[in-house]
């Protein structure tokens, strides 16, 4: 019995002493956990109270002008191009940008242009906004935008592409900041944005714009980057950092590379490696900077030609705009600079908005109405057995019989037939209809 006794109060020991030990260890995660949970608490609530803050001063201050976010920055607007890839609703005579079409779910009648400059003007000072267009479409401009004055709308005699229009716009902000008698033009922001985007979520887009500006301040180039949901072939993509970093207003990221719309394959391929967006075509940055970034880029396309370096702004982007009209061809920035980047010399405001390249018809296809299981723009439809088509035409009504996946088009005497996927190649027929003197369709 004794026996028996001795070992139950040994028994009865150790098993305190494992109680004590695991009351021990207990007492060590609830102060791990108490301690974590206060730091999370800290955390949101410093997160919370700068959001809030931010949100407070955009309601209080919507009307003021501050000196960091405001009074150096300009937007450009690029609205230059005849839509070929949306004919043959886009004609050279009223291109796509200038279009106020119906049954689109935009919640307002208003062409790509007023929308856009509506957009950015949200986050521009009054008088700071300029567009960039062809020389034949100023008329269409000024009654798109009826107070912009006369000399914010840059009219280009000859469509250079993308490089050329960004140099004329640079070269018109850096005389209407002279003239504001600003201490340092060329350290001058300028927003540019094409005309052809549609975004719903305006406030969004305004946070993430304050982002891509204040990195700019500091003298980065800033593109906002858009989270892609599959392979594309008609958009760029920027291969981020793997480290997100953080601001008191938001994130960015460290661009490494740049590839102007690769193949299927590629695009397939560049989505599985990850860190990828597509390119919004938004870029943020100063003047100087964007100087810069021109004449290096052409120095290395060019050589032969007399350095750019070292010359003052006004003087760098006038030789820069000569060199561009000389050249054979037309140069994207896209091509003549991103392509060019070495990694880390731009970053990437990942976008919170949503976002559309209003580009093509398939892009327009979920904004108009829907008829059974067709969206149609303009016209009424009758359908048998028929899904997945894109109909537009200017009154009257479309039969669609045992078809699929169509786009059917009508306007101004132009019939078009093709499978919507195939859409991309409405640039090639645009083309060889030139080559066959059907201008007058056009």
């Amino acid at each position: 019995m004794k026996k028996q006794k001795k070992e139950k109060q040994k028994m009865d020991i150790k098993e305190k002493k494992a109680d004590a030990v695991q009351e021990k260890k207990l007492n060590a995660e609830r102060e791990n956990n108490e301690e974590t949970t206060a730091d999370l608490k800290k955390i949101k609530k410093t997160v919370t109270s700068a959001n809030n803050s931010a949100d407070e001063k955009i309601e209080s201050e919507s009307e003021k002008k501050t000196v960091s976010e405001k009074e150096n920055v300009y937007g450009v607007i690029l609205a230059g191009g005849t839509g070929s890839r949306f004919w043959p609703l886009s004609r050279a005579a009223l291109p796509k940008q200038f279009l106020d079409l119906p049954d689109c779910d935009f919640h307002s009648r208003q062409s790509m242009l007023t929308r856009t400059a509506e957009r950015l003007a949200l986050s521009l000072p009054a008088g700071h906004l300029v567009v960039a267009t062809g020389s034949a479409y100023g008329s269409l401009a000024r009654a798109a935008l009826p107070e912009l004055a006369e000399d914010h709308l840059i009219l280009e005699e000859a469509n250079r592409d993308t490089a050329f229009a960004m140099v004329c716009a640079l070269e018109r902000v850096l005389t209407l900041a002279k003239k504001e008698e600003n201490q340092h033009t060329d350290k001058s922001v300028v927003v540019f944005v094409p005309c052809d985007h549609h975004i719903e979520d305006t406030a969004a887009f305004q946070r993430d714009l304050r982002v891509a500006l204040a990195l700019a301040e500091e003298g980065k180039l800033v593109t906002l980057g858009i989270l892609p949901t599959e392979p594309r072939t008609e958009y760029g993509y920027l291969l981020a950092g793997r480290k997100t970093r953080m601001r008191a207003d938001g994130y960015w990221r460290k661009g490494k590379k740049f590839w102007e719309k690769p193949s299927a394959k590629r695009a397939a391929r560049l989505l599985k490696e990850g860190n990828l967006y597509w390119n919004s075509g938004i870029y943020v940055g100063q003047i100087g900077l964007f100087a810069r970034l021109l004449a290096e880029a052409l120095a290395k396309r060019c050589s032969g030609q007399p350095s750019l370096s070292g010359l003052p702004c006004g003087e760098q982007l006038r030789q820069i705009q000569e060199r561009l009209a000389e050249a054979k061809e037309g140069y994207s920035f896209d091509h003549l600079v991103m392509e060019s980047l070495s990694p880390d010399s731009f970053v990437i405001v990942p976008a919170s908005f949503d976002w559309d390249d209003l580009g093509t018809f398939p892009s327009l296809e979920k904004y108009w109405r829907q008829e059974g299981e067709n969206h149609v723009c303009g016209c009424l439809t009758a359908s048998l057995n028929s899904e997945g088509n894109i109909v537009y035409r200017e009154g009257g009504l479309v039969a669609l019989v045992d078809v699929q996946d169509l786009l059917v088009a009508e306007a101004d005497g132009v019939l078009l037939v093709m499978p919507k996927k195939e859409s991309h190649h409405l640039k090639k027929l645009v083309r060889a209809l030139k080559k066959q003197d059907l201008r007058e369709y056009l």
